[in-house]
Parts: C-alpha cells; structure tokens; sequence
C-alpha cells in the first residue's frame, strides 16, 4: 500500500503525474520492491601504493606466505660500509626493532672478493661508493638497462606471469632465435627493451628473498624475484652469495626507492634478534657511515674546484707577468693567497721573473737574484 499524506493546503497534481504515479504503484503491486543493492568501497592501489612509499617509519605490507597473515615490514636506510677479509658489506639501519629501542642494523654481503679485505678494491664495491655519492657513472658493472634485462629474462622464465606476454611482444628477436637469453651482447646491445622503473625494494629478513617492485611503461606495476640464472646473464662478474644483494642495492641507490625489510622470524625463542647487529665497529672495525662517506665525496669535490681554481689563476698571473701589469699581478697573488696556495704563488715568481728583474743585469743595480730569492 502505498499511503499519501495531504497537507492542510490542496495540492493539485497534474494528469500527466498522476498516470506515471499509478503505474509506479502498479508495477510495486505486481513485483514487489527493487532487490537491494549491497554497498562497497573502492580502494584506490595506486593511492595506497603512494601512501605507503611515504611512510617514513613502521610500514605494514600485506606479504604473500603461506599462512597469509599480516606480516610486520619496516622502512630500512643505508647506514654504511665496511670492507672486511670476507668482502664489502653493507648495513641497513633498521630502527627499534624491540621495544627497549635500540637501533638495529642488518649486515649485507655485496662482494666476496678478497680485493676487498683492506679496502674498496672491486668494481661492485667502487659502484656502490659512487652511487653513495650521488655519481651513477653507468658502466659495464651496472648497465643503464640492467633492470629492463631482468624483467626480460623473469617473463622468459615465467611466461604466465603477469605482463609476460606483453613484454615479450615488445622484442623483436633475429630471425631464426627465439628467445632473449640466446643473444649474444652484440645482439642485445641492437634491441630495444622496455622502459622499467623501480618503485620498492623488499628484502625478507628469514628467507633471504629479495623481491623487486617494478613499473614497466605503458604495462603497468611488477613484482618479482630475479632468479640466479638471469644474474648470471646480466652481472659483469656473476657471485651466486653476492650478486643479488648487489644489484638489488644498486639499482635501489639508482632510482632512489625505498628500501623495506620483512621481519617476520627475526627474533629466536628468547625474544632475541637474529643476525642483527647493535655495533658494527666490534666486528668490522673498518666500518665507515654514510655521512663520512659523504664528507670524504665533498672534500674531494671541493680540492677539484680548488684546483680548477687554481689554474684558471695561474694561468691569468702568467699573462699578467708576461705584460708587465703589476696591479692585475697583485690582485691575481692576493686571490692566490686566499686560497692557500701562496707557495704554489711563490714558485710561479721563481719560475716567471718579472719583466723588472730581467732589466737588472750586473752593473745596472745587481745582478736581480736578490729579488727573485
């Protein structure tokens, strides 16, 4: 039924609304009520994917085990480096894993070299100090294309994965080879490979795994594992204990993604954190912080324009010498001795006479070695 309720005032309804009313009831009496429609909530993934990446503390990732249960991940940082007698490391910082707030660190191996037992020797450890100074020289050890190369090979390896097809229709491979990993590097260096970016890094703490989350242009989000054999196609210098944490960090450094680490099982029976470390000097006393290693990076840089400095100056004292003008030779030696190279000044006027110095022949005042001393 359906019931109307009048008003004190007379309300006059049109003919046309009262034959769409009377079919509406009509259609009620007939069918009964519209079926519900259940109410839900879109949740946008690139939204939460932003927020995520902007945490800069404790950050909870929904992890694929086996028990699917919400696993507890944590924003890590580089803290430094280290090159020890079983290679070059890395340490992640990760802070307060325990509730008494200590600040935790997680050891990396990068190489294995014995280069690297006194001192940064290798090509994979002098790559990791430049990308910790900001310099991506992308050379034979880290390829600009080496992470398009591993999701390459991973939708080779995995041809049902998500988005394998897809990338693998953007090569064209020679005629009469079939798939990527049987070109050689000239073949290779011809191909044009997709455009990858990478958005997260995630390393697993119990297992060791390292998952890669990538964006592959006009495809869309990627997650997956780099397998050893598609290493050993990419690395310069291929160390199955090393090289996946090398590459992993490295192109972390080069996009600068973030850096999370799964916790799960990184505590033993007696509440105690596993394979971590709380100070690093006891054993790798050649531990050296990020900041250090960013002091050294600006002392360097700044002894090159120091230098560059330097010989723009003495280049302009020499001109100056040469014509004879003593106020721009002054004002060139007074720049000089602000820069602290007033004995490299005094070597050039040993090395320059003034053109009043050769006028001093014997017999004329001297013989001009008093003024030069």
């Amino acid at each position: 039924r359906v019931s109307i309720k009048r008003s004190a005032a007379t309300t006059t309804i049109p003919a046309a609304m009262k034959s769409t009313l009377a079919l509406f009831v009509a259609s009620l009496l007939l069918w009964g009520p519209p079926p519900a429609v259940e109410s839900f909530t879109v949740v946008s993934s690139t939204t939460t994917t932003i927020q995520s990446h902007r945490q800069n503390k404790q950050l909870l990732h929904q992890c694929s085990s086996h028990r699917g249960a919400m696993t507890r991940c944590r924003r890590v940082s580089i803290a430094g480096v280290s090159v020890a007698s079983t290679g070059f490391w890395a340490f992640l910082q990760i802070p307060q894993v325990e509730s008494r707030g200590e600040t935790y660190y997680w050891p990396l191996p990068l190489t294995c070299s014995p280069q690297d037992a006194t001192s940064a020797q290798s090509p994979e450890a002098l790559t990791i100090l430049q990308l910790l100074a900001g310099v991506d020289m992308a050379g034979t050890i880290l390829p600009p294309d080496i992470l398009s190369k591993l999701v390459v090979l991973h939708a080779e390896e995995t041809p049902g994965s998500l988005h394998a097809s897809a990338i693998l229709s953007q090569i064209s491979l020679p005629q009469g080879l079939l798939a990527y990993s049987e070109l050689n590097d000239w073949q290779r260096a011809k191909l044009s490979l997709p455009q990858v970016t990478l958005d997260e890094l995630m390393l697993n703490s119990s297992t060791g795994e390292v998952r890669l989350d990538v964006t592959v242009k006009g495809l869309g989000p990627l997650s997956f594992s780099p397998s050893q054999d598609a290493l050993g196609e990419v690395c310069w210098n291929y160390d199955p204990l090393a090289s996946l944490h090398f590459v992993s960090l490295a192109l972390a450094l080069r996009f600068k993604a973030p850096i999370v680490m799964d916790m799960e099982d990184c505590q033993d029976d007696n509440n105690t954190s596993k394979h971590l470390l709380t100070n690093i000097e006891e054993e790798f006393p050649l531990y050296s912080t990020v900041e250090k290693l960013h002091q050294t990076s600006s002392r360097v840089t700044e002894n090159i324009e120091q230098s560059f400095e330097m010989n723009k100056l003495s280049g302009a004292l020499r001109v100056a010498m040469e014509l004879g003008d003593e106020n721009a030779e002054d004002k060139i030696r007074q720049a000089l001795e602000d820069l602290e190279l007033k004995p490299f000044s005094k070597k050039m006027s040993l090395d320059l006479p003034r053109e009043d110095n050769k006028k001093n022949t014997p017999g004329r005042g001297g013989d001009g070695l008093d003024e030069m001393e």
